[in-house]
């Protein structure tokens, strides 16, 4: 699956000095036998499972231990493609000043899968289109990731944090570790913390660590400065860049796709709700039961909802106008699904606003009543409420609740037990912690007390609940959380992978996301935290995560089912968060239409269909089957390749951002983390 290996060179350490009577080893020269050997490095620019070509060789020059606020670019890439850059400013260059090897003719593709040295010898990452640096210190010590500190250089830019090790710009054959350039988006970036003073006097005690979203955790020492205060000046740069504020000045509104590439399928086009209707419209001979309606055409019925709503024909829009006033935040039940052969549908909705004096709506309760007789096979419509009952019944002294069974005709209730989003970030951190632990035993103890796996069992248990309702007994569903946007939409959209081979697709899947998550106002935007400093809001919650590790265990236990692999879905979590791309920026369809996203910035899949050879499942056979998923404890398993790809013991198994190369290892290595072993 993966022919080519990487080559790489142990990591440096800041104590081989010590070995060579103080000198630093940088200064080293060349071995001209071994110019061969010489270690490589991944870019955010390229695959990583391309075959390699190494720049020109030429011996590190010795560089000073002050810091550069970065200016013009006439030191950057002279060496390189003796293109020289004018101004002493950031402000006002050109990309190709800054050494933007997508604007440089002179470089292949080939040419730009690892780091440049500069004019000074050290090395220097390849940059985005419109990626430009905005700080960079040498000599820092990074002291979390490798099995010992290592020496290098930390680049800022207006897009991620990326640090180089010396050992890129150098041969070595000491046995160490694989050299690896760290990285990590801005929009990743959970928080950030100070580590002791300048007058610790030391690397060790005077540093930076930055916490990921994504369980990756740096920490990067600082040579004590009165003069330069690098670490000052390093974080002040990654705060104004990473938590602007405002989504229009994240990284997406500046990306472009490199001159020249190929585009193909446009990302922002793939879904239209109208075009999936009839599809699902197609495979029967009559369809008179359900409408699409515009009565949300302007966002003022639901604001959170999207413009085009499934609803039963027999239901008037001033009807549907009175329901939103009956459910909370006006999240009326709609369509999702309907099955291709005995009628039954997925309809989902939010709570309604019962309170303790059990109100009721007579248009909810026709509305509810036209979802099941819309199905001529079924003889219920079975309300599934994702919360455990307390939390419903809690849920009534804010003036909401839970639908009383009695005012309903032929409905049953049930409760799926999964708890809700400040539950789910706690056993996150916890499973964080675990991940990133030592490897002193207890492993299996450790995850079974961090609750995550018992969290996913849940929410399948639950989806295949809605699964059997309609394969099995031919009845319709309605399913809603609190709001139904959280909870919700991991039921419906877990339901439907199951039970259409159609969304199994990567265009599928593609569209599947797009229509439960970010048409029906799952708020990426508050859940992600994106450009937002406040690290300890409540609302942030790791649910769209969450509901990936549950497609993972589907992929995991049927294999050749899916035509996309674990690749996709890495990629696809790597840019939930790295504010690279448009598509889960805000949190609802009004908000990106009124941000001209589609115009304005790339999508992900657009990024996608570039690089489809890399995403397809080799062992993908077609079939038109149900999935019944196995959700027990004894079946599950941690998504290893994810979770502890950032675990220094274990050596990665997938680079950073596994479509497009990164911080990690090009190749997935066989061990312990390597999903295909």
């Amino acid at each position: 699956l993966f022919p080519f290996s990487l080559s790489l060179s142990p990591s440096p350490s800041p104590f081989d000095m010590a070995s060579t009577g103080g000198e630093d080893p940088r200064h080293h020269k060349w071995d001209e036998a071994a110019t061969d050997a010489r270690p490589r490095a991944t870019s955010s620019s390229v695959f990583p499972f391309s075959p390699q070509r190494s720049p020109a060789r030429r011996p590190p020059i010795p560089v000073d231990d002050t810091m550069s606020v970065l200016g013009g670019g006439e030191r950057w890439r002279e060496a390189w493609v003796g293109k020289k850059g004018s101004g002493n400013s950031v402000a006002g260059q050109s990309a190709s000043d800054f050494g933007d090897a997508d604007s440089d003719e002179e470089l292949e593709e080939e040419d730009c899968l690892e780091p440049i040295l500069n004019k000074e010898g050290s090395p220097e990452p390849i940059y985005l289109v419109n990626e430009l640096p905005h700080v960079h210190v040498e000599r820092v010590t990074e002291q979390s990731y490798y099995s010992l500190p290592t020496l290098g250089v930390l680049f800022v830019t207006n897009y991620r944090i990326v640090f180089l090790p010396y050992s890129i710009a150098r041969v070595d054959y000491d046995e160490g570790e694989p050299v690896e350039q760290l990285e990590l988006p801005l929009g990743a970036i959970d928080h950030l913390q100070k580590i002791g003073g300048r007058r610790s006097g030391s690397t060790h005690n005077y540093c930076l660590d930055i916490i990921g979203k994504d369980f990756r955790v740096f920490r990067f020492g600082f040579i004590p400065s009165k003069k330069f205060r690098h670490r000052k000046k390093v974080f002040d740069a990654v705060m104004r860049l990473a938590f602007p504020g405002d989504p229009e000045r994240s990284f997406a509104f500046s990306y472009e796709l490199k001159a020249g590439a190929r585009v193909g399928t446009d990302g922002w086009s793939i879904f239209d709700a109208t075009e999936e209707f009839e599809r699902q419209k197609a495979k029967y001979p009559v369809l008179h039961e359900w409408r699409v309606a515009s009565v949300n055409q302007n966002y003022e019925l639901a604001p959170t909802y999207p413009r085009i709503l499934i609803i039963p024909a027999a239901i008037s829009d001033d009807e549907i106008r009175r329901v939103a006033e009956f459910r909370s935040r006006g999240r009326i039940p709609v369509l999702s699904w309907i099955h291709p052969t005995n009628y039954a549908t997925i309809t989902r909705c939010s709570q309604p606003r019962v309170g303790f004096g059990r109100a009721r709506c007579e248009e909810d309760e026709r509305l509810l009543d036209a979802i099941r007789v819309a199905n001529s096979n079924g003889m219920t419509l079975h309300i599934l409420d994702a919360r455990p009952r307390v939390n419903a019944m809690a849920n009534q002294a804010k003036g909401a609740g839970y639908e009383l069974s009695k005012n309903y005709s032929s409905v049953s209730l049930e409760f799926l037990d999964i708890d809700n989003i400040h539950v789910m970030r706690e056993s996150h951190k916890k499973l964080r912690d675990v991940c990133l632990g030592d490897d002193q035993g207890g492993w299996y103890g450790k995850v079974e007390a961090s609750g995550w796996l018992e969290h996913i069992r849940f929410v399948l248990s639950g989806a295949l609940h809605v699964v059997k309702h309609v394969e099995k007994m031919g009845e319709s569903v309605l399913v809603h959380c609190s709001d139904g946007w959280d909870r919700t939409a991991q039921l419906t959209s877990l339901a439907m992978l199951m039970l259409d081979p159609f969304y199994r697709t990567i265009h599928g899947f593609e569209v599947l996301i797009e229509k439960e998550w970010l048409s029906f106002g799952y708020m990426f935007q508050k859940r992600v935290g994106h450009v937002d400093p406040n690290f300890q809001d409540q609302q942030r919650s790791p649910i769209f995560q969450q509901f990936i590790d549950c497609v993972f265990q589907l992929l995991h236990q049927f294999p050749c089912s899916f035509e996309f692999n674990e690749v996709f879905l890495h990629g696809i979590l790597e840019h939930v968060y790295s504010c690279r791309f448009g598509t889960f920026l805000y949190n609802c369809e009004r908000e990106r239409m009124e941000a001209h996203l589609s115009t304005r910035t790339v999508s992900l899949w657009t990024y996608m269909y570039q690089h489809m050879r890399d995403i397809l499942n080799p062992f993908y056979h077609p079939t038109s089957r149900v999935l019944l998923v196995r959700a027990s404890t004894k079946v599950l398993c941690v998504w290893s390749s994810y979770y502890l790809r950032f675990n220094h013991r274990l050596h990665p198994s997938w680079p950073v951002d596994p479509i497009a190369g990164g911080g990690g290892s090009e190749k997935p290595t066989c061990g312990p983390c390597d999903p295909w072993t």
